[in-house]
């Protein structure tokens, strides 16, 4: 499937890839305590090197059983990685973004890949991406409620090209823990499958 170019690792079952044959053109690492596995139906990759990310896939029916790539699991990009992941998402024509990681943690084990408030002016630049915050809405559950979260609509240009990305920040997920509402968690889902199933007709217009 992958180019040798493309594939820096052998071809074979899932492996632990030795600290001392991780350097910086192959994997960037998020945290000292992280091992890193590669398996080659799973690992991603871009033009440039393989990066941390997989992909979550499922069955598009019970009867045809044919497994597709649905998501795709990475962690929160670093200042050194940020480029990297917008490539990756750039490349895999990503729509939709989740991120599951309180304001706190923003700042001390992720970088801000994103702009967090509205302007549709001055963009983020990150490598050869320029990204625009457009539109900016609170995550609830209803009117009246506290916000859990953060929709944003992104405008992303590269090399002469505009797409619109929805951008979802979960913040209420603690650190090493796991969120005591499971109410805002199902929110979420239905907020972001919502937006997965319905014509982005929205979208379309900010581009012009």
């Amino acid at each position: 499937i992958y180019d040798d170019k493309y594939n820096p690792f052998e071809n074979n079952s899932t492996q632990e890839i030795p600290d001392e044959e991780i350097t910086e053109a192959k994997i960037k690492k998020l945290q000292d305590n992280i091992k890193y596995y590669y398996n080659d139906n799973n690992a991603i990759t871009t033009p440039n090197f393989y990066i941390n990310a997989n992909y979550i896939s499922f069955f598009n029916n019970l009867i045809n059983r044919v497994l597709y790539n649905k998501y795709i699991a990475t962690q929160g990009p670093l200042e050194n990685t940020q480029t990297d992941f917008w490539e990756m998402v750039w490349d895999k024509n990503v729509k939709k973004i989740v991120i599951l990681v309180n304001n706190t943690e923003l700042i001390s084990k992720c970088t801000k890949y994103w702009p967090i408030e509205v302007n549709l002016k001055s963009p983020l630049i990150i490598g050869d991406f320029k990204i625009y915050n457009i539109k900016k809405d609170d995550l609830k559950i209803s009117e009246g409620e506290p916000d859990y979260g953060k929709k944003t609509t992104l405008k992303v240009e590269y090399k002469g090209e505009t797409r619109i990305i929805t951008h979802y920040h979960y913040t209420e997920w603690p650190d090493k823990d796991v969120p005591k509402n499971v109410k805002f968690i199902e929110n979420l889902i239905a907020n972001v499958n919502a937006d997965v199933n319905a014509k982005s007709t929205v979208e379309e217009e900010e581009i012009k």
